[in-house]
């Protein structure tokens, strides 16, 4: 009976020991994870970071050609301005005088 009983003791410790060795390797398991998220986290973050960075490059590029085009029509609509002769503006203000004396 006694080598019954000693079995059984020696089975508890035996299981005891297995699960705290089961403890141990899941705490190691979720400290590696945890470790392979925050790598994971950091490499997603980074790579968010650089299309944001492109994009910003990318819009900057765009406004810049967007000013220089809209720049360029201003300078050609303003030398279109400055190309009128006085004598076409003078004749312009005068048909629109008569108009208005005629109404």
């Amino acid at each position: 009976m006694a080598s019954l009983i000693e079995n059984i003791l020696s089975l508890e410790k035996t299981a005891d020991e297995i699960v705290a060795n089961t403890h141990i390797e899941a705490k190691a398991e979720e400290k590696k994870a945890a470790t392979e998220i925050e790598a994971i986290r950091r490499d997603v973050e980074a790579r968010i970071e650089s299309r944001i960075v492109a994009f910003r490059q990318e819009a900057e590029a765009e406004h810049q050609q967007d000013v220089a085009d809209a720049e360029r029509a201003s300078a050609e609509a303003l030398a279109g301005l400055d190309g009128i002769n006085e004598g076409m503006i003078r004749k312009q203000a005068d048909r629109i005088v008569t108009r208005f004396r005629e109404s």
